[in-house]
């Protein structure tokens, strides 16, 4: 039986890739460039953010949304602060989060989110997790 992991993962780096195919295809399409030109050139002429970066604001404010307005509570319950679990004195800031473990309902996948003051990774969430927010 093949893995659901593996299968779920190489799912959305297709999704990933056909989104960048997708986009490097217009921005070539609007500037009349060739396929040999190099496209960063038109993005940055466009203003343009890549769909990897332009993913990671979104998520980036999707998670400013769960944490400020703590909405919707299942998600927001996942999140435990610093400072409400270490007493002690660290180098870390209080308000740098350890996340829990997320289970999403419709893959079941376990997702281990972990923010640091420099690195915050790439979060996967379903859509229909992210329409249910304010």
């Amino acid at each position: 039986m093949p893995d659901l992991k593996i299968g779920v993962i190489k799912a959305i780096l297709t999704l990933e890739q056909a989104a960048e195919s997708s986009e490097r295809m217009c921005v070539r399409y609007v500037y009349r460039a060739k396929r040999w030109d190099h496209i960063t050139l038109y993005l940055n002429r466009a203003q343009l953010l890549r769909v990897e970066t332009r993913r990671k604001i979104t998520t980036l404010c999707l998670l400013f949304k769960i944490l400020s307005s703590q909405c919707p509570s299942y998600l927001s319950n996942k999140y435990n602060f610093r400072s409400s679990i270490v007493s002690r004195v660290t180098r870390a800031h209080d308000l740098l989060h350890v996340l829990a473990h997320i289970i999403t309902e419709s893959y079941s996948i376990l997702y281990n989110l972990s923010g640091t003051l420099f690195h915050i990774p790439f979060l996967t969430l379903p859509l229909s997790l992210l329409s249910q927010c304010p």
